[in-house]
């Protein structure tokens, strides 16, 4: 097993949201770790900063694998309830009974999770057992914003992705694939 020097990405959120040219550099790597795994039919289920290492370069490197799930099928569905609660997507928190999502597409939700994070130094849902569905209602409404102290600083191109992956319908958010192609990441500083 090779050793993370750098600790966890949220380590790099200690003083305050990462600059948006650094997070670009790490989203590169973690989007093509996930997007290694999304064409080996691998879905990761548990995409969370502190599942993202940093190794001795400061290279992102996906770990805990604990979740992850073949899916051997095109539109591949399951109904298993898994991840960290501040990163699912709102199909997931719904009645077992009626649950049935793409794996792939909560990573995505996931990855925009953590990209907002990265950016704002804040969740952008409030999630706990308690208040489950409320959570879902701000979901599923898009009650969310950029923080006040760095939403000036962020290029419309990074707000335009992080609403893209933030999609409350699964068949809407990109494809891994599509969130490469993505403007934002064509951007150099």
């Amino acid at each position: 097993m090779e050793f993370a020097d750098n600790g966890q990405m949220s380590d790099l959120l200690k003083h305050g949201a990462i600059p948006e040219s650094r997070c670009r550099e790490l989203f590169l790597g973690i989007c093509k770790g996930l997007q290694y795994l999304h064409k080996n039919k691998i879905a990761h289920r548990d995409l969370k900063l502190e599942n993202i290492l940093m190794d001795k370069e400061n290279n992102p490197k996906l770990t805990d694998f604990t979740y992850a799930i073949t899916c051997n099928k095109d539109n591949f569905m399951t109904k298993t309830f898994c991840g960290t609660l501040p990163y699912i997507p709102p199909e997931l928190i719904t009645d077992e009974s009626s649950r049935n999502y793409d794996p792939m597409a909560a990573d995505i939700w996931s990855l925009g999770v953590c990209l907002y994070i990265a950016t704002n130094n804040a969740f952008p849902f409030r999630i706990n057992s308690r208040n489950m569905n409320e959570a879902v209602e701000a979901q599923m409404a898009k009650r969310w914003s950029f923080r006040e102290q760095y939403a000036g600083k962020l290029s419309p191109t990074l707000k335009d992705l992080v609403s893209k992956l933030l999609e409350p319908k699964p068949k809407d958010r990109p494809t891994i694939d599509q969130v490469l192609q993505h403007e934002w990441f064509k951007k150099t500083d």
